[in-house]
């Protein structure tokens, strides 16, 4: 039962410690694909075609802060909305 308990405990401090390593290096390093990319990928290669997936970055201080404080407003909207309206 303990090398059970010490098998999950070994998982679970590995997912944590690997989720914070991946912040840390994609703070500094462009991600080389999104879940989407992925998507369209596999899309493509079912349809039987080729995908050629490239992508530009645009860095955050050139991206209008309009849409990310539109999205936080409304989402703080429905969070201080009572659930029975």
């Amino acid at each position: 039962m303990t090398r059970l308990i010490r098998f999950f405990s070994d998982i679970l401090l590995f997912c944590l410690l690997g989720s914070i390593a991946l912040v840390l290096v994609f703070k500094f390093v462009p991600i080389p694909f999104t879940p989407l990319m992925l998507k369209r990928h596999i899309e493509a290669r079912q349809e039987g075609r080729q995908l050629d997936i490239q992508h530009q970055w645009t860095p955050l201080e050139d991206i209008s802060p309009q849409p990310h404080r539109r999205s936080h407003r409304s989402r703080g909207r429905q969070v201080l909305r009572p659930p029975w309206l």
